[in-house]
């Protein structure tokens, strides 16, 4: 499946930097369990930004070449935040409307 999908876009293996057949892989497993679950997607996005926060840490800028890719992992973990904090928010909002309704039947037995 990994080789199939990649020669659809005249793509090799070759073609990807590490961190992006990393990623690559990741989304196949997830892909290959047939379940996709907002759970495996969030995990995928931790594990994604962990990377991105580790390939930052160690940038040192000190050309126009590195300075480029410090922009583009900035980028990109910043794409990542968004996406998790989009994933978290239904159940931000489930938590949310169940502390409302305890709060609701808590206040009605005092009643």
């Amino acid at each position: 499946m990994f080789n199939e999908i990649l020669s659809k876009f005249g793509l090799t293996l070759e073609d990807l930097r590490p961190e992006e057949r990393d990623t690559f892989r990741g989304w196949i497993e997830i892909l290959d369990t047939k379940e996709v679950t907002v759970s495996s997607i969030q995990n995928m996005v931790t594990t994604l930004k962990t990377g991105v926060e580790q390939e930052l840490s160690k940038l040192l800028i000190v050309d126009e070449e590195s300075k480029e890719r410090d922009h583009r992992l900035k980028a990109r973990l910043q794409e990542l935040i968004f996406l998790d904090v989009y994933l978290q928010s239904p159940q931000k909002a489930q938590q949310f409307i169940e502390k409302q309704l305890e709060q609701l039947a808590k206040a009605k037995q005092k009643g």
